[in-house]
């Protein structure tokens, strides 16, 4: 649970997130829509709408990161990709 390990991971799957700030806000951000019903593919979506920036990879490094550091409530209610 925290914004520096979810910057590594980000930076592992070639995300350059500069600071473990940015990360958090992104982790928190991505909970949101997760609280809003939002789904996986549609939060990568938001991030990458002509899907031409992410790799499969990363989208899932960015939603799950997310859900594991920021918003534990979905850590053992994972979606199929």
């Amino acid at each position: 649970m925290s914004p520096y390990n979810y910057r590594d991971e980000l930076r592992y799957a070639g995300l350059l997130h500069e600071d473990a700030d940015n990360a958090a806000m992104l982790g928190r951000r991505i909970c949101g829509q997760k609280d809003m019903g939002y789904t996986a593919r549609k939060i990568t979506w938001l991030l990458d709408p002509d899907d031409t920036y992410y790799t499969g990879e990363q989208d899932v490094v960015l939603v799950r990161g997310a859900e594991f550091h920021f918003c534990p409530v979905y850590d053992n209610d994972r979606e199929v990709w």
